[in-house]
């Protein structure tokens, strides 16, 4: 949004990180061999057109981790590592496990069946995905004319418009990226990720040269750095802002005071402010905040998403980049529900050939093990000691932790009873309400394609609004 507002002709632009660095949930780990692990923000698919603009702009080279075909994730049917299966194999047999055949015909039946069965489904579920929203860009949906065909949780939609079929495709592409169990997550979130578009093109063919999935090369931090580097941004690191006064003299700007690890205190004063932090905690330090902005984010909920870099023994294996345990998906016990190595999802070409050395001379693999809960915050301890039992549990030997965990809150989101009075649309209403705006996951989506998109209709309405002002005091003179 800086560099938005930078292109607009603001030229006094600063941000207040909480942390040591820029780019929030979107954080790469770069280790010595030049191989990048994110931490966020990772993947891009066919329809991260606006994402693809930025990396043109920003000269930010990506990778196609899905060439030749070659399988990019493998599921792991038993929690001790064993019952590997190639992703398209599980899905087969999980889709025949959700159809009414009996299973002695089911069988029988070829993947290549099971493949337009779920094809088929796929046409269905677009079809009543474009009924309820109509056709748009990612980024939040249109509001339903009727409300109540989305009052249930994503799995009760499948079920209800006959798209169980679908089930074990939605649950990965939802489960893996960290949105949430089917059976507990809103209906509207369900389908905000699972657009049409993205859907068709998962279960296509795509061209060589384009991929279902790519990776940025270096990280998508080089991508927040060129960004901040360009534009020559003005930003201050470490802030703890303790109060925003809104309205404030003449000329109604806003006051933000924040304070610096040395524990000094200070006050800028702004026309214009963008709040991208969880905005239930910016609450806290709203002074004066509206009876609406109460309403709209007192009481959001969020999940907690945590990743740590660690090390082990190779294991001898053409293990794929991705590894998946659909039996550790679990809402509340710190489970690891799987890992993906970064070298060979960048380097797929030289598979094995990526591993490394130690000084006793074992091969040895990077991974980044994930955890969830469906709560925010988690019990960090809890976590560490449940990730060395599950890795242990899947055979992983020898582990050393390379970077320490980072637990983010994630999928800030409106529960359903809030979702039914429409506030994820009245957000929308209320922007630059005070001279104040509402960026980030917490209002959009925790996807930097919906972060991004949703940046950029702010951006234009702001437009709009200069273009009118300055229309009107041309007319004036």
């Amino acid at each position: 949004m800086a560099s938005l507002l930078s292109k607009l002709g603001y030229n006094s632009i600063k941000l207040l990180e909480k942390t040591d660095r820029h780019g929030g949930k979107s954080y790469t780990y770069m280790d010595e061999d030049g191989v990048p692990h994110e931490f966020g923000t990772c993947y891009l698919h066919p329809d991260y057109v606006e994402i693809r603009d930025l990396l043109k702009e920003y000269k930010v080279e990506e990778v196609n981790v899905c060439k030749d075909g070659r399988c990019f994730s493998d599921v792991r049917r038993n929690n001790d590592g064993t019952g590997r299966q190639p992703f398209g194999e599980w899905l087969f047999q999980e889709t025949e496990k959700m159809t009414d055949v009996p299973k002695d015909i089911t069988k029988m039946i070829p993947d290549e069946v099971q493949g337009l069965t779920i094809f088929a489904k796929s046409r269905i579920y677009t079809s009543i995905h474009e009924k309820i929203f109509g056709k748009y860009k990612f980024c939040l949906p249109h509001k339903p004319d009727n409300m109540e065909d989305i009052n249930m949780t994503f799995l009760e939609f499948l079920k209800k418009h006959d798209c169980m079929e679908l089930v074990p495709l939605l649950r990965y592409n939802h489960e893996v990226q960290g949105y949430g169990p089917l059976d507990e997550i809103p209906a509207l979130y369900g389908l905000w990720w699972n657009q049409p578009n993205w859907i068709l093109k998962m279960i296509k063919v795509p061209p060589p040269d384009v991929g279902a999935v790519a990776m940025l090369k270096k990280g998508f931090s080089e991508l927040w750095d060129k960004i901040a580097k360009t534009h020559k941004l003005n930003i201050e690191y470490n802030t703890n802002i303790s109060k925003i006064k809104r309205c404030c003299g003449s000329d109604n700007h806003t006051e933000i005071t924040y304070k610096l690890p040395d524990g000094s205190e200070k006050t800028e004063v702004c026309d214009v402010v963008y709040l991208a932090a969880p905005m239930d905690k910016m609450l806290e330090v709203l002074e004066s905040p509206s009876e609406r902005e109460k309403e709209l984010f007192g009481d959001l909920t969020s999940s907690t998403l945590a990743l740590t870099l660690v090390e082990c023994d190779a294991r001898g294996e053409e293990e794929a980049p991705v590894v998946y345990f659909p039996n550790r998906y679990a809402s509340d016990k710190n489970l690891c529900y799987g890992w993906r190595d970064s070298a060979r999802s960048i380097f797929l070409d030289k598979g094995v050939a990526m591993t490394k050395e130690d000084e006793e001379g074992r091969k040895r693999d990077r991974k980044l093990a994930i955890q969830y809960n469906n709560f925010y915050p988690s019990d960090r301890k809890a976590l560490k000691s449940q990730l060395m039992k599950d890795l242990n549990e899947s055979g992983l030997k020898n582990i050393k932790v390379i970077e320490d965990m980072k637990m983010f809150r994630y999928m800030p989101r409106f529960k359903q009873e809030q979702i039914m009075k429409g506030f994820p649309w009245e957000v929308r209403k209320h922007q630059g309400f005070r001279k104040c705006f509402y960026i980030g996951s917490s209002v959009s989506y925790e996807s930097v394609l919906d972060v991004v998109r949703y940046n950029l209709d702010i951006h234009e309405k702001l437009k709009e609004k200069l273009q009118s002002a300055k229309e009107a005091e041309q007319t004036s003179n």
